[in-house]
């Protein structure tokens, strides 16, 4: 075969594109090879501009999102046709293929773009092969495709497994990307189609997800019922505290009458006894009475010991006597009996200008203690003050009750109340020397080993996804940390058959994350959209 001949031959090989009677897109999604139908004019993808049809896949980037630089195949009807023809009667054929796809270069050309294609050809005796082409029992294709765009894509079908976009640029670079290795079509690579293998551990694992799923979902349903109750059983709570409050409030303001009518009976029968104090005086049971008292051993005399611990000054009740001024209350002595001290400490006593006896309400005129209706009197006044009191207190427990109950039944649990039986409950999970707890609507915290414990935050709200709200809660206002602000926590609900803390990380300097998992985090959209749809 002549030289030039041959030469003419490899050149119209490479562009074969004008003897195609079908184009086959390669590395594109099937939702998107409508756009790729020939026709006079593509719109590009994006709608952002039209551009004649010649222009799609000639190694320059029209379209900003790259659509018109797809990976094409391009296929002969019937590749023995070409086996059977000799290099001189193919020649016109390629010469003809060849000078119309130069005049969709030399268009490229006239966009500031020249393009590359890489040559090399084998001939045999009945056919000839590119680097860029292949023939098949279909028919022999030329591959064409392109990365003149950096934002061009290439769709791996990845069949049985998941489809999914790689950048053109890693086409045919030797590196299997797509697991059904379309992306290597045209390299040294010897790839192997492992999609099936993928898919079925995928689909293993998706199986295995659904059980799980619709196990959360039944005790999901279960949960959802008990909340109901527990919530219907907070309100009856609640109800039943707020009447035991009004029936609190009702005695307690009838022990504060009471206590107040026996602190002014007590009153008055200590007037009524001081205004009798000169009859007190000539009654020699009261002066007996105060001998008596005031006779601390019982030995029938008053001694210097016995005054300093029973006699007091009237102006300085703390202050103690000394024993010159408890000498000259006996009279000059030592010591007293109850004749001499009837008149003499019991005058000084009952005038009460001076000196009183310790304990009592002044001197011994106003020395009510062994009075019997005024012991009566302080009797009922002490019983009144001290069931007052056991009433304030229970009102004021039962008024606390009524607060923390108010403000649980505040929060939100979920549409069907389904998160309120995780209140009042802590979940703990240890992390090297730290155990963390969870205790949901209330607080996160961190324990040392040490026995050190830090507040990680206190309950703030749902912060989860439009979609779904109750995917994440925050925990806020936790101790100071030392670079300035407050601990806090996001907690992520994840589905899953058991209720437990599943992991903690602090990815950020006193910024917590943690994975508790509960059925009540599991969503029948999941099913009901097919979590292994894409397989």
């Amino acid at each position: 075969m002549p030289s030039d001949m041959r030469f003419h031959i490899i050149i119209a090989a490479v562009f074969w594109c004008g003897f195609v009677d079908s184009r086959k897109i390669r590395g594109i999604s099937s939702s998107y090879k409508r756009f790729y139908r020939e026709r006079k004019s593509f719109l590009c993808i994006d709608g952002s501009k039209i551009i004649p049809f010649e222009q799609v896949n000639d190694d320059y980037c029209d379209c900003e999102d790259g659509s018109d630089e797809p990976v094409l195949v391009e296929t002969i009807k019937s590749a023995s046709w070409a086996a059977r023809r000799s290099a001189s009667e193919m020649l016109p054929v390629l010469y003809g293929a060849w000078r119309r796809t130069e005049q969709n270069r030399n268009a490229a050309r006239a966009r500031h773009r020249r393009a590359q294609w890489r040559i090399g050809v084998r001939v045999g005796a009945n056919s000839f092969k590119l680097h860029t082409a292949a023939t098949t029992e279909h028919g022999f294709r030329l591959y064409t495709g392109t990365s003149a765009c950096p934002r061009g894509r290439f769709y791996c079908t990845n069949l049985g497994f998941r489809p999914h976009y790689i950048p053109s640029s890693r086409v045919n670079d030797g590196i299997c990307d797509c697991c059904d290795a379309s992306d290597e079509y045209n390299s040294h690579a010897h790839c192997q189609n492992t999609c099936w293998n993928l898919g079925q551990r995928e689909r293993a694992y998706v199986e295995g997800q659904m059980r799980t799923l619709d196990e959360g979902l039944q005790l999901k349903q279960q949960l959802i019922e008990e909340g109901v109750l527990l919530w219907r059983e907070k309100q009856a709570q609640l109800r039943e505290l707020q009447q035991v409050a009004e029936d609190l409030q009702i005695k307690l303001e009838e022990h504060r009458r009471k206590k107040h009518e026996a602190d002014r009976l007590k009153e008055q029968t200590i007037k009524a006894l001081e205004a009798g104090g000169s009859n007190l005086r000539r009654q020699n049971r009261t002066v007996s009475s105060t001998f008596k008292l005031l006779d601390s051993n019982k030995d029938g005399s008053i001694t210097v010991d016995e005054v300093q611990a029973k006699v007091a000054l009237v102006h300085d009740e703390e202050q103690v006597l000394s024993e010159d001024e408890a000498v000259a209350l006996l009279g000059g002595g030592h010591q007293m009996d109850l004749t001499k001290f009837q008149y003499t400490l019991w005058d000084i006593l009952t005038k009460g200008d001076s000196v009183k006896i310790k304990d009592t309400h002044g001197a011994p005129g106003s020395l009510v203690g062994e009075d019997p209706h005024l012991k009566a009197a302080d009797t009922a006044a002490e019983w009144e003050a001290t069931n007052l009191k056991k009433v304030e207190e229970a009102y004021e427990t039962v008024n606390m009750e009524i607060s923390d109950l108010r403000k649980k039944l505040a929060i939100d649990y979920g549409t069907d109340w389904e998160f309120l039986f995780l209140n009042s409950q802590c979940y703990k999970l240890k992390v090297y020397e730290y155990t963390y707890t969870l205790c949901p609507f209330n607080q996160v915290t961190q324990n040392s080993t040490a026995g050190t414990e830090v507040s990680l935050g206190r309950w703030g709200m749902w912060v989860g996804t439009p979609k779904n709200q109750y995917s994440q809660m925050e925990y806020e206002n936790g101790e100071p940390c030392w670079q300035g602000g407050s601990r806090s926590t996001t907690v992520t609900l994840t589905c899953g058959t058991e209720t437990a803390l599943r992991s903690v990380k602090e990815p950020s300097k006193c910024q917590y994350i943690m994975d508790f998992q509960t059925p009540v985090a599991c969503q029948p959209v999941l099913k009901q959209r097919g979590i292994h749809s894409e397989l």
